[in-house]
């Protein structure tokens, strides 16, 4: 457990493998994964392109699924859930910023942030913090503009605005580095109202994959190896 950090096991990842491919054309994306997070932490994952990170997110996000070993999130044994159990999951556990940010072209801003909302029996989240959690991310005077309207770091901020609409949420951060600028530095604490509190000069995130898993903030920065 990080210093300062008090809390239950939220992650739980042990040996941990994921091939694909077969014969002199098999990758091994990971090999013999061991990870602990406990609720409260703020973890990044840093480095090399190709050393398996994005391959990690997904398994912790129920994205994919590991060829051997266990995945423990929340509870929930992914491996053992089944594919509705695993969609519930998704929607209502993980909030997952993917490297392309997967927005939906046709909708608005605020539009993409409401859709992560709304769930099958017809609700949603408030008006009130959809448009906060975009005003938050600096996207308050955006929130009306369609993605093609949008640079690649406002695109990224509706990803993690979306990533969040869900109080309660774990928060997986997929999209290396992070372009945001200023508003940061006013937010409150994620899975609760916004983004991490960040100090005068520093980076929300170490460069890589990141997820925090809680309110209380403590980095902790584990990294990939080839």
């Amino acid at each position: 457990m990080a210093p300062g950090v008090q809390g239950s096991v939220v992650i739980d990842v042990a040996a941990v493998t994921k091939s694909y491919g077969s014969g002199r054309g098999r990758v091994d994306a990971l090999r013999g994964v061991d990870l602990t997070v406990h609720e409260g932490e703020i973890v990044a994952i840093v480095g090399q392109s190709g050393s398996g990170k994005t391959t990690l997110l997904q398994m912790l996000g129920a994205v994919d699924v590991p060829t051997s070993g266990t995945v423990e999130v929340a509870g929930n044994d992914l491996a053992s859930m089944r594919e509705r159990d695993l969609t519930g999951f998704r929607r209502s556990v993980v909030g997952f910023v993917f490297q392309q940010f997967n927005l939906i072209p046709t909708l608005t801003a605020y539009q993409n942030v409401e859709a992560a909302a709304v769930n099958l029996q017809g609700g949603g989240a408030p008006a009130d913090r959809i448009a906060d959690l975009l005003t938050q991310v600096g996207l308050g005077d955006r929130m009306d503009h369609r993605p093609a309207e949008l640079s690649g770091g406002e695109q990224q901020r509706v990803a993690i605005a979306r990533a969040l609409v869900r109080p309660g949420t774990r928060f997986w951060n997929c999209s290396p580095g992070w372009r945001h600028r200023g508003s940061a530095r006013s937010c409150s604490s994620p899975t609760t109202t916004g983004l991490p509190r960040r100090r005068r000069g520093s980076s929300p995130s170490a460069t890589g994959s990141s997820w925090t898993t809680g309110t209380r903030a403590a980095l902790r920065v584990a990294c990939a190896a080839d």
